[in-house]
């Protein structure tokens, strides 16, 4: 994420879907619907939130 932030020189924002104990990057990672679905919402929210 570095190298575009540092490319395109943009605010760059991260946030976080899966459930804490999902075993990010491991064999068995895994993401409930549930989890995807809010942060659909969550990511279309701060992408259509007006700027002052």
């Amino acid at each position: 994420m570095a190298t575009f932030i540092k490319t395109l020189d943009v605010p760059t924002v991260s946030i976080r879907i899966p459930k804490p104990d999902n075993s990010i990057h491991s064999p068995d990672e895994n993401l409930k619907l549930g989890n995807f679905s809010k942060g659909v919402i969550a990511c279309l929210a701060i992408l259509t939130e007006r700027l002052p």
